[in-house]
Parts: C-alpha cells; structure tokens; sequence
C-alpha cells in the first residue's frame, strides 16, 4: 500500500481464535512463528487481522477518515509493533497449549489428522447423536422459516425489568440511588446470569496508555487511546499476559468518564 506516495508493506493475519486441542495449537504456534520470520523479512509496517478488535480497526477507520495532513497513518505502526502483534499471538497459544493435556496413544485410535472439516464436523454430529441440523431463516419471505425483519416481534423477551426500579420495586430517585444500589443489582445480575464471575485470585493487571488521537465519530470529537494491560506472572513467570483494549471517551468530557 502507499501512503502519501510512501509505499509500505501490510501483513494480515487470521484467524486470531484458538482452538482447545493440541495438535491444531501447535499448528498455530509453528504459523505464528513461521508468518513473523516472513513480517521480520519483508519489513512490513502494517498489520491486519481478521477480527476488527485485534488490530484497532473499529477506532482507527474513524480515525483515519478524520485524518488531516500531516498526521501519521493510525495503521502504519512499524515493524517491531508488527512482529510483537504476531509474537503476542504466538505467546497466547503456548500458554493455551500447556493447559491441554497431553493424549495418551492409543494404537486403536483412529488418525483424524488428515479429516477435512466436513468428515470432522461429522464425527461430532455423531458423537453428540444429531441427526440433522435445523436449517438458519431463509432470504425468501414467503417461506416459513423466512428472517424476521419487523422489530415488533424480533425479540422473546420484550418486557424486561425497569432500568431505573430497585429488585424490590422502589424506584430510584437520586444519583446516589443509582450507584450504591441499582447499579450494583445490575452487575450482580451479569456477574450471576451472563458473564460468570471473575475469580478471588485473578492476577492484578496493570494497565499502560501506548497511544492517543483525536478522531471524530459522527459529529462528536472523540479521544481513542490503545491501552495494554500487563498482567502480573508472578505465579508463572514462563507466561506473558498483555491485554490488548481500546477506549474511546468524549474529547469534551470535564471529568472521568463513568461505564
């Protein structure tokens, strides 16, 4: 690609998601590795990957349509970001890798290295005894099974609980109502019944900014900001753990900006 008439080198990488079983990790180990010798080589300064969170696309699109001359390219990170983008990625496959159990051999087992995925995707459907899959909503609206396109009927849940009403029916009427009650019962309600609930012993995780920019999203200034949080390895010092996130906040705000 070029940039202002400076041309550079992309790298995409994907499929970012790892799979649980050994053999398919170590496949993507020896890709990761075998992909950044390749980045190392060519000297590529950009780096793509097929989920949009994984390489920032969902704030460096806006961004690079709010560019203005003379500001650098939010894609264009350099080599050496390039290959710890790949190096992060290969890291967080071995840890994957050293929670699986190693198979023990069993000379009647039969080698399913070689399955394509639709004799794979079968042998499962057998295991679990399914016969036959239901088929997904059809693009013709005369068919039965047709996608739902009317908003009035696209939900099974429509009468959900008051945002703004305590669990024992008290509504809230002030700010401080709202933080020291309401809100806690929602998180209470998410930690319990969607998201799990995160362990005593969770390591401490330290976060770092690595990079700010001004962007605009619709007509609203914003500030994105790509943070990494470190995560203490104290416990296994042979893991390195960094968080990738990015945080977009209004660039007008007076104060902290509150979830």
């Amino acid at each position: 690609m070029k940039d202002n008439g400076t041309p550079h080198t992309v790298a995409l990488w994907g499929g970012v998601g790892l799979n649980p079983d050994r053999p398919s990790l170590e496949k993507y180990i020896a890709s990761a590795k075998r992909f950044s010798a390749i980045v190392k080589q060519s000297g590529a300064d950009v780096i793509l990957a097929n989920h949009t969170d994984w390489d920032h696309t969902k704030v460096n699109l806006p961004m690079l349509a709010q560019r203005t001359p003379g500001t650098p390219n939010p894609y264009i990170v350099g080599n050496a970001k390039a290959l710890n983008f790949l190096k992060v990625a290969e890291e967080c496959a071995t840890g994957r890798l050293m929670t699986v159990p190693a198979a023990a051999v069993d000379p009647g087992a039969v080698d399913t290295s070689k399955w394509t995925a639709a004799e794979d995707h079968q042998n499962m459907m057998d295991q679990l005894g399914i016969k036959a899959l239901r088929p997904g909503p059809s693009g013709n609206e005369t068919a039965p099974n047709h996608a739902n396109y009317d908003e009035a009927t696209a939900t099974p849940y429509p009468n959900l609980p008051d945002v703004l009403a305590l669990n024992n029916g008290n509504k809230v009427t002030t700010q401080a109502m709202w933080w020291n009650q309401r809100r806690p019962e929602i998180v209470e309600d998410f930690d319990r019944e969607v998201l799990g609930r995160v362990p005593k012993n969770a390591p401490k995780v330290t976060w770092e900014v690595t990079k700010t920019a001004e962007a605009k999203l619709g007509d609203r200034r914003v500030i994105g900001k790509q943070v990494v949080g470190h995560v203490d390895n104290a416990s296994f010092p042979d893991i390195k753990v960094d968080i990738q996130m990015t945080l977009v906040v209004p660039a007008d705000a007076k104060g902290r900006v509150r979830s």
